[in-house]
């Protein structure tokens, strides 16, 4: 009844007490547009808030604009391992540290596989992978309740995986990795075998000792990416990637067969020896020769010359421009690794 009295009340009072077919059809229509009305009119009004971030994907600040000026709803400060400074009671955002749900009745934040308890710095359970080869070279992974080999302020795990090598002043790096990650993804659903075991070599979940680490600083001169092997057992095998990269996806199974053919050899390590599988080594040259197969299956190279495009079953025209091109050339025919370091 409110809803009709809101509309017809500009109408002249004889039409009001004349009763005629239009009148009353007049009536249903103004009662059938102003329901709505009304009702919109009474629903509460939407409010925008605006997440600011830091370089590991940790909210600091929540704003709000309303009437055209901006306003803090909340800041927010941590420790190292996540851990807030004088949280307001009772917290008003789920997404706190790098990002991840932080449950209100525990206070532990959601990591998928598991649980992260801030205030101690530890998972909750432990790593659902077991890696005890890697636990032999790396002392950190013994404790399987450490998060980020007890290092936050140098890696993140952003996605369960591989350790990020972001530092936490820069969030293009951040924004560098999530799109990595993206691709890698995209990868792993590959139906070529290939492509989709490179791209998973950068797992398990935070064990294989693998820092994917985006070049802003110029160290690649210009290539898309490069892999560096561990100079000694313990030592973490590190990617860079170019973020610019005009084939992300292509230079992620590039290195990817590099991080898989070295993985290979460092778990061939026999415990009670110390000795690795010689038969697990790689010659840099022949490593390169599969990394650019596997990688043109993603997209095929453009070298330019009379070489032109290697595809992935051009072998032949790969091999001449690995043997022609330094810095290939110079470690063509060198192992991964040698020396006494690594004993075979």
């Amino acid at each position: 009844m409110n809803a009709r009295l809101v509309l017809i009340r500009p109408l002249k009072r004889s039409v009001l007490l004349t009763s005629t077919p239009w009148t009353r059809l007049l009536l249903t229509l103004a009662a059938l547009v102003a329901v709505p009305a009304l009702a919109a009119a009474q629903t509460t009004t939407q409010v925008v808030e605006y997440y600011h971030t830091d370089a590991i994907g940790s909210v600091r600040a929540v704003t709000k604009q309303v009437n055209g000026q901006w306003q803090v709803v909340a800041r927010h400060d941590f420790m190292p391992f996540g851990e807030e400074v004088a949280p307001p009671i009772p917290p008003p955002d789920k997404r706190l540290f790098t990002g991840k749900e932080r449950d209100a009745e525990t206070g532990q934040d959601y990591f998928e596989a598991r649980y992260l308890r801030a205030s101690v710095g530890r998972f909750s359970t432990i790593d659902p992978v077991y890696t005890w080869k890697e636990n032999l070279e790396d002392p950190q992974r013994w404790n399987r309740y450490a998060y980020v080999r007890d290092n936050p302020l140098k890696y993140t795990d952003p996605h369960g995986l591989y350790i990020s090598g972001c530092a936490l002043v820069q969030l293009s790096c951040v924004k560098a990795m999530a799109k990595f990650e993206r691709e890698r993804q995209k990868a792993l659903r590959s139906k070529d075998v290939d492509v989709s075991g490179a791209a998973a070599s950068f797992g398990p979940p935070g064990e294989l000792g693998v820092v994917v680490t985006p070049d802003f600083k110029g160290e690649l001169k210009g290539a898309q990416g490069a892999t560096i092997a561990p100079v000694e057992p313990g030592d973490d095998i590190k990617v860079l990637i170019d973020p610019q990269s005009s084939s992300l996806q292509r230079t992620i199974v590039h290195e990817g067969t590099h991080v898989g053919q070295m993985r290979a050899f460092l778990d061939s390590v026999d415990p009670s020896s110390g000795k690795y599988d010689q038969a697990r080594n790689v010659l840099v040259g022949l490593g390169e020769l599969r990394a650019f197969e596997n990688g043109a299956k993603v997209l095929p190279y453009w070298v330019g010359g009379a070489l032109g495009t290697l595809g992935p079953n051009d072998r032949v025209k790969i091999l001449q421009y690995l043997t022609r091109t330094p810095p290939y050339l110079r470690t063509f025919g060198q192992w991964v690794f040698g020396g006494a370091t690594w004993p075979q």
